[in-house]
């Protein structure tokens, strides 16, 4: 089976499994769905209209309930009575709302027959006997109109005593105005049951009908498995057909919304759809088909083509030409690659070729040029031996070379060592100089600061000797207050002498006066020859602080320029110190040729001996070469033969 036909099948096969698979998976998934919805959109029916259903009897329940509880206190009687009733009847869906009383009595909206007794009556009794309860009755025909009803009633109660019932009929041809027009798919059906299955709406059967009788109650379990209570979805048949059910209970009333729909109807989508997924699928097949045919058409078309063309290159044929591939993919670059290929194989040809010509005519010279090897060889020894002689001289004065340059090395490395030392100790007279020079500031810094306290000294004497001045004068001021004094005290002593008796007591006064005046002046006159002295020795202080002062300014002077000079050896000690590096430097590059000298020396020295070694040695190939010549000789007639089975073996090949 050819290559295109087994690709076919290997990717064919898959793909209409998997189509099948994916097709199958979708049909089920969209089935289930469908049906799903179709289900859930049933129930959703009916709990809308059940919910509506309930707000007619609810509103209709809370209104009697309202009605008997305002009652209770004191019911209306009359046109009062008349008009509430009639209120109660408006509501939609009442037929008529009406009171039954314990006498028998009755009150209604509408009108009763001659005769009529409440108390007679289901709705009456069943209320009377639960008073707390708020009674909803089965279906019933009404007395009155004999159309089917519904009755909500509740006990009117006064002092535990029942005073009578209210109640409201609910027409249930009203309920089925609310479903009448609802349609369920194209043949689907909406019906109302009862608490004991009677049709509440139905369009064929009335509410003398229930579900559980029809056909022979062949639809006991049907009716029993809808009407729970609680919320059913069921499949079963009726009538011969398969149909889904939705029942949906309506409040309190017991009341069950039945809605049907045909299986037939509502798979008709589902089989709609599971065609539509199988069509598509069929068509996506198909068109993968074509287009894996299509692409493998323009696989194989080529690859055809190439094995054609490797046939012919197999058989010797290297005529064919093939074109270059415009094609960007794996397919144009194998072809592009063959002709390449092609092309190389032809030049490799023709190359080879030309090449067993030349190797021909080359093994025929090389014969010719083995004799001439030979005598070449003999000669190259001969050349050998002397190179020899000269080495052996050349390494014995290599030898001698190498001993001076090692003694050259020796004293540099003294050199070496004295310069290092000098290193040294320029170094530490640098670091002594920065010490020195380092204590000589703080010197500096310890004069300037001692001038500094000089100078403040000089002029703290200076401000205590003009204290000193002033206090003089003014030790003089009092001295001449208490001489004022003195005089005062004594004109005083004259004028208390004069007043005689009268006068005395001053007297004594102004003698004290005196007395403290001459203590007074004798004191002054003591602090003035106390203030002199320190006058004299604060003037002899002062003297001696000033020429203090210019001595610390002369010794500042002095430090400030050992500092210079300081400084001027540390840089001559830099300067040193730099000079002394480069002769480092120097030494160090001297000390290094030396070595690289000794080592070229030893180096040139092993070289002698090896040169010479490899002149014994170059002696002996070349006599082995002269032997290797007539193998050669032998060797080209050899290559000679082969270049003829070459030329053999290329000429299959057409060009």
């Amino acid at each position: 089976m050819k290559l295109k036909p087994k690709m076919l099948l290997g990717i064919g096969i898959p793909l209409v499994a998997v189509f099948l698979i994916v097709g199958f998976a979708i049909s089920t998934m969209a089935s289930s769905a469908l049906s799903e919805s179709k289900q859930r959109s049933m129930y959703e029916m009916g709990e809308h209209y059940a919910n509506a259903i309930d707000k007619i009897v609810e509103m209709n329940r809370v209104a009697v309930e309202t009605a008997t509880v305002n009652w209770d206190e004191a019911m209306p009687e009359g046109e009062a009575l008349h008009e509430a009733l009639l209120h109660m009847a408006e509501r939609p869906g009442v037929v008529s709302a009406y009171i039954g009383r314990a006498d028998g009595s009755a009150a209604t909206s509408a009108s009763f027959r001659a005769g009529y007794d409440p108390r007679e009556r289901p709705w009456y009794k069943e209320a009377a006997a639960a008073p707390d309860k708020t009674i909803i009755s089965k279906p019933y025909k009404a007395a009155s109109t004999g159309k089917p009803v519904l009755t909500i009633s509740r006990a009117i109660e006064k002092n535990g005593e029942i005073k009578g019932v209210a109640a409201i009929d609910i027409s249930l041809e009203a309920v089925g105005d609310i479903v009448r027009d609802v349609k369920v798919g194209e043949t689907g059906a909406l019906v109302i049951l009862g608490p004991e299955t009677e049709y509440i709406y139905h369009t064929k059967y009335t509410v003398d009908d229930r579900l559980n009788e029809i056909d022979g109650g062949a639809y006991k379990d049907l009716a029993a498995k809808l009407t729970t209570g609680k919320p059913e979805q069921i499949e079963a048949e009726y009538q011969g057909s398969k149909k889904f059910y939705a029942g949906v209970p309506v409040g309190e009333t017991g009341w069950t919304v039945l809605i049907a729909l045909p299986r037939d109807e509502a798979n008709a989508a589902v089989t709609h759809m599971s065609m539509l997924v199988v069509a598509i699928c069929l068509a996506a097949l198909v068109l993968l088909l074509g287009i894996t045919y299509v692409l493998l058409h323009a696989v194989t078309t080529p690859i055809g083509v190439l094995c054609s063309l490797m046939e012919k290159i197999a058989g010797g044929d290297l005529t064919t030409h093939l074109p270059a591939s415009s094609r960007s993919d794996e397919i144009g670059a194998l072809q592009n690659s063959c002709r390449d290929m092609m092309t190389s194989l032809q030049t490799m040809v023709k190359t080879t070729k030309e090449a067993a010509d030349h190797v021909s005519e080359s093994s025929e010279e090389l014969t010719a040029s083995s004799s001439q090897s030979a005598d070449a060889a003999q000669s190259a020894a001969e050349a050998v031996v002397v190179i020899a002689e000269e080495s052996a001289r050349q390494s014995t004065i290599v030898e001698d070379a190498t001993e001076k340059v090692m003694g050259v090395n020796d004293e540099m490395k003294t050199i070496r060592s004295a310069v290092d030392k000098a290193q040294q100790a320029v170094a530490s007279t640098g670091e002594a100089t920065q010490e020195g020079a380092e204590k000589l500031r703080g010197a500096i810094r310890g004069v300037e600061g001692l001038a500094d306290g000089s100078a403040k000294t000089s002029a703290a004497v200076e401000k205590l000797y003009e204290g000193s001045k002033n206090i003089a004068e003014i030790n003089e001021l009092i001295t001449s207050i208490a001489g004022q004094t003195k005089l005062l005290a004594l004109n005083a002593a004259i004028e208390a002498a004069r007043a005689g008796e009268q006068g005395k007591g001053f007297a004594v006064v102004a003698d004290e006066v005196r007395k403290l005046a001459e203590q007074s002046e004798q004191a002054a006159q003591e602090i003035g020859t106390v203030i002199g002295k320190n006058s004299e020795e604060i003037e002899h202080v002062f003297s001696l602080t000033k020429s203090q002062q210019d001595d610390v300014r002369e010794n500042v002077r002095e430090v400030k320029e050992a500092g210079e000079k300081f400084r001027r050896i540390m840089g001559l000690v830099e300067e040193l110190e730099g000079e002394i590096e480069s002769v480092v430097k120097i030494s160090e590059k001297v000390q290094k040729s030396c070595a690289e000298t000794a080592a070229a020396v030893q180096e040139i020295n092993e070289v002698s001996h090896t040169v010479q070694q490899k002149a014994t040695d170059v002696s002996a190939v070349s006599e082995e070469q002269a032997a290797s010549t007539e193998e050669i000789a032998a060797a080209s007639q050899t290559l000679a033969h082969l270049a003829e089975q070459l030329q053999q073996g290329v000429q299959k090949f057409r060009l």
